[in-house]
């Protein structure tokens, strides 16, 4: 055992910390058996600049918006902070804590015992003389439940104005393409939060990715004008369907304080007066999108209700 571990394991067992007063209504938040968590993840992001192709200088302007919808019940209850030791172990290896830094840790984490707890999505309920098919039905039902919405605007236009073409005559195009459209996702990640009725404070572990769940509701079109010197202007429209999770395919969160890739880890405040936790958090992101890195922000949006 490692003397982090066995420090946490002594603080643990023998130590007697005391725990601060809260209010009843606090107590109700902490004691609740599972949080009802509705959601709303914005996205959006803009660029514009110029390349330099075979035909001569291209502008391009971009512009997107995915909003995400979704709602889950968070039931799985335990006492203490789980993501505050994640979080704690992220930023430090407990194995390369002092034995002092070790127990200072274990006590405060100990001192918060009573005053924190953490909830999570149970999953599946399967039971263990479950056939084959009753496990797949529990799992697909499971999934119904968590599904929301997504809706995605994307346009692209893509310009040259002084152009030459290969026998050198010269020649103006411009490409306009939109992505449009909405449907039922599956939201990636396990959703967990953490309570600290002390400091009234929240912590919410929540993904900015999904899985398209209804291939081809996103119209895309794609507009094309060209015109030359020794022809007449030429104008075309070309339509195809996409899935939802295309544009953009991975949001990257650049916050120092967050989880890597598409993961948030959101810190903020409540009053349990209110009967719910309401929060708006707002992050720095990015995409890969034409041209390289596209950077955007992430607006998250949640109301969390206690539930019996």
């Amino acid at each position: 055992m490692t003397k982090f571990a066995t420090a946490v394991c002594l603080i643990l067992l023998l130590s007697a910390a005391a725990i601060p007063a809260v209010a009843s209504d606090a107590n109700a938040f902490l004691n609740a058996s599972a949080w009802q968590v509705d959601y709303e993840i914005t996205f959006t992001a803009a660029s514009q600049g110029s390349y330099q192709a075979m035909f001569g200088q291209y502008e391009y302007t971009t512009s997107l918006e995915r909003v995400l919808n979704a709602s889950t019940l968070l039931d799985l209850r335990s006492g203490g902070q789980s993501i505050s030791m994640l979080r704690t172990a992220a930023a430090q290896d407990p194995s390369a804590m002092s034995v002092a830094e070790a127990q200072k840790f274990a006590m405060d984490m100990m001192a918060k015992i009573d005053v924190t707890a953490n909830w999570m999505s149970m999953g599946p309920t399967i039971p263990e003389d479950a056939t084959d098919q009753q496990a797949r039905d529990a799992v697909i039902s499971f999934q119904e439940s968590q599904m929301g919405t997504a809706r995605l605007n994307y346009t692209e236009v893509i310009k040259g104005d002084n152009l030459v073409s290969e026998m050198g005559t010269p020649f103006k195009s411009s490409v306009r393409t939109t992505y449009s459209g909405s449907g039922k996702v599956l939201p990636a990640g396990q959703i967990s939060m953490e309570m600290d009725i002390s400091t009234k404070k929240y912590l919410l572990m929540i993904s900015t990715g999904f899985t398209d769940q209804s291939e081809g509701l996103v119209k895309v079109e794609e507009a094309t004008h060209q015109e030359s010197s020794d022809s007449p202007p030429v104008d075309s429209v070309k339509e195809s369907t996409a899935k939802l999770d295309h544009i953009p395919q991975r949001i990257e969160i650049d916050e120092p304080t967050m989880t890597q890739g598409q993961a948030m880890l959101l810190e903020g405040t409540f009053d349990p007066a209110l009967g719910k936790i309401v929060g708006e958090h707002k992050l720095r992101a990015h995409y890969e999108g034409l041209n390289g890195k596209t950077d955007g922000i992430v607006l998250v949006r949640i109301t969390m209700t206690p539930r019996e």
